[in-house]
């Protein structure tokens, strides 16, 4: 069995005068809030940067590197790991990292950028989500054989992302999705769930059952802005007690992944579709669209205007 190993911080970083924070490295700020995900080979992704990528950070943004063939350093406040042919790397958001290269090795693989908003609903947002969340994971020698379908999944969703034939959008969140699903079966493999976590977070499978069902009623109701209670009313539980569950295994309370929830659905539509601001806000159960402006220029720093902008320039 490959090995898998882990870079542990004790806290993530979240960068400071001497960090820089980036949405891809090297671009701008604004990206990260436009791009469901990003998906290109490790030579365009750095071939206009040196061979050393500095230490940096990407405050919402799960970044996988996959080296088919080749060597590159990963370097991170805890030190440097080498690694080479058929590795897989996950940076989860907000973790300082750089990487050294070897121009004199050929290296080949691919970079895959997921948003964070995104991969935690992908990957059933709350309990799978915090298992990936307290550490860089690296996988090495990933065998070609026995793990042909993730080999394949990554190389879909290069594909996807090249692809602009309708329906190209749904084509490369299923191709993201089914990437997601393949390393969480390398994760559940390598018994990587179990290193680390903290027995105390889950105490029973109720809670977790509780909040997979949560995830579910938000799914269902979150265009009804429901209040707390009216979610602790259906799980059986009080209000504080799910907000305390929430939190744990998502990392924000029931109204931050509501908060979340609406803005990854606004997201969509402004970055995919051609609907008004007006449009959309009646969709999402707004019936004042200047509220719904106010809203999620809040949460997002920037007009619906302003990210439909942003969103229809990014890049792949």
């Amino acid at each position: 069995m490959p090995n898998a190993s882990r870079i542990n911080v004790a806290q993530p970083t979240y960068g400071g005068a001497a960090t820089p924070a980036y949405s891809l490295y090297g671009e701008g700020p604004e990206l990260g809030q436009s791009i469901y995900s990003n998906a290109e080979s490790i030579f365009v992704r750095s071939k206009n940067l040196t061979n050393n990528i500095e230490m940096h950070l990407h405050r919402d943004l799960y970044q996988f590197v996959y080296i088919s063939i080749g060597k590159s350093t990963l370097v991170t406040p805890a030190g440097r790991k080498d690694f080479g042919d058929r590795t897989l790397l996950l940076v989860p958001p907000n973790f300082e990292h750089g990487f050294n290269s070897y121009p004199e090795i050929e290296t080949r693989g691919h970079v895959i950028t997921i948003s964070d908003f995104f991969f935690g609903r992908m990957a059933q947002r709350g309990l799978l989500v915090a298992d990936v969340l307290d550490s860089i994971m690296i996988f090495e020698g990933i065998d070609p054989i026995k793990n042909a379908t993730l080999i394949e999944s990554i190389e879909k969703v290069i594909q996807e992302h090249h692809e602009f034939r309708y329906p190209h959008v749904l084509a490369r969140e299923a191709s993201v999705q089914a990437f997601i699903v393949e390393f969480l079966r390398l994760l559940h493999e390598r018994n990587a769930f179990k290193e680390g976590r903290d027995a105390g977070k889950y105490r029973d499978l109720s809670d977790g059952g509780r909040i997979k069902q949560l995830s579910w009623l938000i799914d269902k109701y979150y265009k009804s802005h429901k209040n707390v209670n009216f979610y602790a009313k259906q799980l059986g539980v009080s209000a504080s007690n799910l907000n305390k569950l929430a939190v744990i295994a998502t990392g924000g309370s029931v109204h931050a992944n509501l908060r979340a929830r609406i803005m990854e659905e606004a997201r969509a539509y402004l970055a995919n579709t051609s609907l008004s601001v007006k449009e959309i806000a009646y969709r999402l159960g707004y019936e004042d669209a200047a509220y719904f402006t106010r809203f999620f220029t809040k949460n997002a720093e920037m007009s619906p205007i302003e990210f439909r902008r942003i969103a229809t320039q990014a890049p792949g």
